[in-house]
């Protein structure tokens, strides 16, 4: 390629290699590319739209990175989480064989002992400088969070329970300390397991609140469930609730199984709810270009509408059928866009 007159010398890197051969032999990143692109662009070498193409190519061609070294899975990990798995099977095997025989105090004891050495063990193990020691660190933290809880269950058990007040109220001040444990460690140490365990709480607590009224609620508990998943997900798409990942997938999990669980037994229209959620889902997927909430509205959607079509249409032959051919009608339309999509982008790709 000729070079321009009085044009500055282009970086002595060949063009042919990016678009051939998009590697890590030939850029370290796309960011990389731009750098190179835009120094031909300034030399008079290359226009802006052509300078622009070659970068969409490279952005959707470029492989993902693979993980690193350090997040990988190791020995070291597989052996400490294996001896959560021995240490956890030995003490709930010497609980239940001895629980009717121990004291009120020892059986108080032993639960609060296991959490706060489980505790202490999680927060050294987050100070490690192996990274397979820091997610064991995060595993410890999660049984902490149930022995945490099992810990206030006893207490109320076996201490003045009775006196404390109702039975009911007690489930709902363990939820809640659950909870509130919960939060403080993934505030700490924000990880997938932490978010994990805020989902569990927060089904935990829901479910002691719909078990206030004289008679269960599942409207209360699945209403609470889907309200704070929807909270999450604020928070998630704020970047404030992370890792991302884990947060999308438990956000969107705690809105579709809130919303099903508020209409399920109950009337219309509470019943659509869980089909209002997974379209919401749906949308926020799309603008979002989250795959993450996309699959959780539809397997929402999916146990909804089965679930309704069995609750109303159970003995009639020509719902069903409907349903049948309406979905592959769906599937097909959908395969046939994704085809006519890849032909545009070929060709945009040629020219």
């Amino acid at each position: 390629m000729a070079q321009a007159s009085g044009a500055t010398s282009p970086p002595a890197f060949h063009l042919p290699a990016l678009v051939a051969r998009p590697s890590v032999d030939t850029l370290c990143s796309v960011s990389e590319s731009k750098q190179h692109l835009r120094a031909w662009q300034n030399a008079g070498l290359l226009d802006e739209e052509t300078v622009s193409r070659i970068v969409a190519f490279e952005s959707a061609s470029r492989p993902a990175p693979s993980a690193l070294p350090e997040e990988r899975p190791g020995v070291i990990e597989a052996i400490l989480y294996l001896g959560f798995v021995v240490a956890g099977a030995g003490i709930f095997f010497l609980v239940g064989n001895n629980w009717e025989q121990l004291t009120s105090w020892s059986r108080l004891m032993l639960v609060t002992t296991a959490a706060v050495l489980t505790l202490g063990a999680g927060a050294g193990m987050h100070l490690a400088a192996h990274p397979g020691v820091r997610r064991g660190g995060q595993a410890a933290w999660l049984l902490a969070v149930a022995l945490s809880a099992a810990s206030l269950a006893v207490a109320f058990n076996e201490y003045g329970g009775h006196q404390l007040g109702d039975e009911r109220w007690q489930i709902v001040v363990v939820a809640t300390a659950t909870f509130a444990l919960a939060m403080t460690l993934w505030a700490f140490a924000p990880s997938s397991l932490q978010v994990l365990a805020i989902a569990g709480a927060t089904v935990f607590f829901a479910e002691a609140l719909g078990a206030w009224p004289d008679e269960y609620s599942p409207r209360l508990a699945g209403l609470t469930i889907a309200t704070t998943g929807a909270a999450l997900l604020v928070l998630t798409e704020l970047g404030v609730f992370r890792p991302v990942r884990t947060a999308r997938v438990a956000a969107a999990a705690l809105c579709g199984i809130g919303a099903f669980h508020a209409g399920v037994d109950s009337s219309l229209p509470w019943e659509f709810i869980a089909f209002v959620a997974g379209g919401a889902l749906i949308g926020l997927g799309i603008w979002r270009a989250s795959f993450t909430y996309v699959a959780v509205a539809v397997a929402t959607l999916l146990v909804a509408l089965i679930t309704f079509m069995f609750e109303h249409f159970g003995g009639e032959l020509g719902a069903p059928i409907a349903l049948i051919l309406s979905g592959g009608l769906l599937i097909g339309s959908v395969l046939v866009l994704v085809q006519v999509r890849t032909m545009i982008h070929r060709h945009r790709v040629a020219v």
